[in-house]
């Protein structure tokens, strides 16, 4: 099937000379500035409709090419021709389903947004080069802007009388009141015939008949089953995604209860040693009889401890005698941090393994959830 884009003027109207726009299939048009109507005969699509194939057949999608249409008599026409691969809708872009057109249709919708599109079958006496529909840009029942346009009210020039003039009035009315006829003033006269723009349109050709009851039903049959099997691949990729993001969460548990295992353990080590310090080396260096049962076990002779004060501070000095030779021992308080250090790190390392037990009984019902998780991911 092939798609042309038109975009039709009449650069002079044939009473008045002001261009006159066609944003549609249409046996006349009305025009804007002298309120006439010019009558489009068949012969007149024809003749369009066949050039317009023509052209499009040499054009590209969206390449667009100016036409200057003689038409039988004296109506002169321009277009703007343009081959296209779809209808764009009007108000989201989105292609337009133009394959297959109910019978009898009089409106094209949009699956993407609801907009409603104008379509017209063209009749077999103005159709040309098997042109089928015609699709307009524009909203269902014509232009809104226009049909919005309150009326006006304003004084009779002759009587003074309150008028109410709308869009349905002549350029020269008469008043309801003295039967005076006026020229409605060129502001007033515009602002009810707002200055009309050219709007593109879409021909369709070599159109596909319409489909049968059977082929209608069948279609919405298939479209249903299609429905379905989207509503449950996505229920099912649903279903994938909240598993997936549940096992990452409990990995991510997991390694965090790692992670502050291997943390705590190696600041634990620092806690003992600082323990050892304070809590144990201190206490056997300035506490007299915890220094003589250490220092007594250090030294291979008498062990004794001397305190002295001096500038108001104590010093404790550590003697180890073999007889009457007194040596000094003062290494002791070394020794006696050392060993605080050495008994307070024993202790946590043998606390280790309680720690590593209590882990494995947080993780352990993570790492069953986790499993039964991903094993339900395999299941159809």
């Amino acid at each position: 099937m092939r798609i042309g884009k038109l975009k039709l003027m009449i650069p002079d109207c044939p009473h008045c000379g002001y261009p006159v726009i066609l944003d549609g299939f249409s046996q006349s048009v009305t025009c804007e500035s002298c309120r006439n109507t010019i009558d489009i005969s068949d012969g007149h699509w024809r003749h369009i409709f066949g050039a317009m194939y023509y052209q499009t057949d040499e054009l590209t999608n969206e390449a667009e090419r100016h036409l200057m249409l003689q038409l039988d008599g004296t109506l002169q026409m321009h277009a703007d021709a343009s081959a296209m691969l779809s209808v764009p809708c009007a108000s989201c872009e989105t292609p337009l389903d133009v394959m297959r057109i109910s019978a009898g249709a009089h409106s094209l919708l949009c699956h993407q947004c609801g907009h409603q599109h104008a379509l017209q079958s063209i009749p077999l006496a103005s159709s040309a080069s098997q042109a089928a529909f015609a699709v307009g840009q524009g909203p269902m029942g014509g232009d809104l802007s226009v049909a919005q346009i309150a009326p006006i009210t304003m004084s009779c020039p002759n009587c003074a009388a309150a008028l109410r003039i709308s869009r349905d009035n002549e350029r020269i009315t008469t008043c309801d009141f003295c039967n005076g006829e006026f020229l409605i003033p060129d502001p007033l006269w515009k602002r009810l015939h707002p200055v009309k723009t050219v709007t593109p349109w879409y021909v369709l050709f070599d159109q596909p008949p319409p489909p049968t009851a059977e082929e209608l039903a069948q279609l919405r049959a298939q479209q249903e089953a299609e429905a379905q099997e989207q509503a449950r691949k996505n229920a099912a990729d649903e279903r994938v995604r909240a598993l997936e993001a549940s096992i990452e969460s409990l990995n991510q548990s997991i390694a965090r209860e790692q992670r502050f295992f291997s943390a705590s353990t190696a600041g634990g080590y620092v806690a003992a040693l600082m323990g050892g310090i304070f809590l144990i080396g201190f206490p056997i260096i300035f506490v007299t009889p915890l220094a003589e049962l250490v220092g007594g076990m250090l030294c291979d002779g008498h062990f004794s401890v001397s305190t002295n004060y001096s500038g108001g501070s104590t010093n404790y000095d550590y003697y180890c005698s073999h007889g009457d030779i007194r040596e000094s021992f003062n290494v002791f308080a070394l020794y006696a941090i050392l060993i605080g250090i050495a008994c307070m790190c024993l202790l946590w390392t043998l606390y280790i393994p309680v720690r590593r037990y209590k882990l494995q009984a947080r993780i352990r019902p993570l790492e069953q959830e986790r499993n039964q998780l991903e094993e339900s991911l395999f299941v159809k």
